[in-house]
């Protein structure tokens, strides 16, 4: 757990705090308080979330115009606190801040079912609060902020190229004279995590995929890192957090996103994603080309690409142990999650 909090803390770090930053907004601090990779203010308008931000504006606009989107019918989504400008973004120092308002409740438990179900539903209804987003940006004139942050269609090429990013691990990691410990995990797990990548772009290609990304209805805002700590529980209702990642997609891959995240808590239990499904389908309807989708995403091992993207490519500060022991980890359950797959599989074919 400490180098947990240390890789926080260097993100802490690099926070250019500033009484000059605070007075751009109409607020008072009190105190301010780390929590992960941001801070928490105590102000005279209550707590707040001070947030360094590493995106373009392009993207902030993005994320603005999506969650004022959804609060017309869907008002359970984090809210911004604009500066004295009206802006819900402020540059100081060479860096961009937002501060938002906090949303009271508990983090999401996974391993709670109540809590599963409650978050299951509630993604049904933050999907249903998106439609039409597309055409709305359209017809005020906004079609390069969906352009630049749509993924529709594009799943495959992507799967594709990691694909091919992680066959050129392989080939630099056997060519090495002295392999550390990370290494011989990788290598000795890597050839069964490409069958599985292979496998789930032929299954995505055999799959209605391509017609899916062509009905509007199948389109919506995702979230697209739907992890428990960006899920607040209150009163029995679901409230999103977090939006740095949101895209525009179709709806089965933050219904993935989502299943890949909560049945780890259940050892990969097959009956926890189809709880998931169902609660979802009771606020939002699913059609059974959108499950075979589901499928071909669900297969491809994105935690083993992640994990081995984020060491070989550098995009991780982490310390050796810690890659370490997230790689056993995620190794350790590949026997588990094979078993999810054939069982996903099996429904599907009697169903």
């Amino acid at each position: 757990m400490e180098r947990l909090r240390y890789r926080q803390k260097q993100d802490l770090v690099t926070y250019s705090l500033s009484t000059k930053l605070f007075n751009q907004y109409d607020l008072k601090i009190y105190d301010l308080v780390p929590l992960r990779s941001v801070f928490v203010l105590y102000t005279d308008k209550g707590e707040k979330i001070l947030k360094k931000i590493k995106y373009d504006e392009n993207r902030i606009t993005f994320i603005e115009e999506s969650l004022n989107y959804i609060s017309k019918t869907f008002d359970r989504v984090m809210r911004f606190y604009k500066n004295k400008k009206g802006d819900i973004y402020t540059f100081w120092e060479g860096q961009c801040y937002c501060i938002m308002d906090v949303l009271e409740g508990k983090e999401c438990q996974f391993s709670n079912p109540l809590e599963l179900s409650i978050t299951s539903r509630s993604l049904g209804e933050l999907h249903k609060s998106s439609l039409g987003f597309t055409n709305y940006c359209k017809e005020k004139g906004s079609s390069e902020l969906v352009n630049l942050n749509s993924n529709v269609g594009k799943t495959i090429e992507d799967f594709k190229k990691s694909l091919s990013n992680t066959k050129e691990f392989k080939r630099r990691v056997s060519n090495l004279k002295y392999k550390n410990e990370f290494d011989n995990i990788f290598m000795s797990n890597v050839d069964k995590h490409l069958y599985q990548m292979e496998k789930s772009i032929e299954i995505l290609e055999h799959s209605d995929f391509n017609l899916l990304v062509k009905e509007e209805d199948k389109v919506v805002i995702c979230h697209k890192d739907l992890a428990y700590h960006n899920i607040m529980i209150k009163d029995d209702q679901a409230y999103f957090i977090d939006f740095d990642y949101s895209m525009i997609d179709l709806r089965v891959v933050d219904l993935c996103n989502l299943i890949n995240k909560a049945i780890k808590s259940f050892v990969f239990d097959y009956a926890r994603a189809e709880d998931v499904l169902y609660d979802y389908k009771s606020e939002n309807f699913l059609e059974t080309n959108e499950i075979g989708v589901l499928y071909g995403l669900l297969y491809f091992p994105e935690d083993f690409y992640s994990i081995t993207n984020n060491y070989y490519n550098k995009v991780k500060r982490w310390e050796e142990g810690v890659f370490i022991e997230k790689m056993k980890k995620k190794c350790e359950y590949f026997h588990y999650r094979e078993e999810f797959l054939n069982s996903f599989k099996n429904k599907i074919s009697c169903g």
